[in-house]
């Protein structure tokens, strides 16, 4: 999808930061959120989006009840370490010189189904990489 930013921000998402390359103390570079403080969605449990250019390029989601997006993205730093596809990719896309901004989004409804809670963030993260095609790109892998 050329243009998803528009179509993420209808959902609901908004810009929380991007992604930096930085030089840690023994001075390998790492990859690094810059995060905006004022943001209220970093304490949340909530959906989240890496945009390069125009194009959503990863959805992802708090996976545990109590995880906070700062909490995820701060788990990204020791994970560079395993391989992991989206976390290779972030680092593959700043040493091009790429723009990788944040977005989150943290559906307020509750829903019910058959007296059942449905947790939303868990329930719309598989549409929204479907819509997306992220896992045509490479960053969401084939589950």
């Amino acid at each position: 999808m050329r243009d998803g930013l528009s179509k993420l921000k209808q959902y609901g998402f908004g810009k929380v930061g991007k992604w930096e390359l930085q030089k840690n103390r023994s001075g390998r570079e790492e990859i690094k959120p810059k995060l905006d403080s004022s943001s209220k969605l970093l304490g949340e449990r909530v959906i989240y989006a890496y945009v390069m250019g125009r194009q959503v390029k990863y959805i992802g989601i708090c996976q545990g009840k109590n995880t906070t997006l700062k909490a995820r993205l701060g788990s990204h730093r020791w994970r560079e370490r395993r391989d992991v596809t989206s976390v290779k990719s972030l680092r593959d896309g700043l040493k091009k010189g790429q723009r990788i901004t944040i977005y989150a989004w943290k559906p307020r409804e509750e829903r019910i189904y058959r007296w059942l809670s449905v947790d939303l963030i868990k329930g719309l993260e598989s549409p929204l990489i479907h819509r997306f095609r992220t896992r045509e790109n490479g960053w969401n892998k084939q589950t």
